[in-house]
């Protein structure tokens, strides 16, 4: 009952500095990945930096995944329910 949570993020660098395809990682693990952590960063080092609705991550998502966690960090509340927003329409989600 163990699986695998995602960072998006960690994911982003790691592929870049280990020079492997992030998607591989989706794909590949499909059947395991329990959850994601969603933020955005420029590939090079994490920042947990606010993702947009045309983040590289959201095709690969398994929307019938129980576990999302918005990790962005120094949000505004107004900012972070914008992120909630774009996550749940991403999901088809309401709240």
């Amino acid at each position: 009952n163990v699986k695998l949570l995602i960072d998006v993020a960690h994911l982003k660098v790691s592929s870049r500095t280990l020079k492997f395809d992030p998607k591989d990682v989706f794909y590949k693990c499909k059947n395991y990945i329990g959850g994601y952590h969603l933020s955005d960063n420029n590939g090079i080092s994490d920042t947990n930096s606010s993702f947009s609705d045309k983040a590289w991550f959201w095709k690969y998502l398994n929307k019938k995944t129980d576990y999302f966690s918005v990790e962005v960090y120094d949000l505004s509340k107004k900012k972070f329910l914008n992120l909630k927003k774009i996550l749940l329409n991403k999901l088809n989600k309401t709240f």
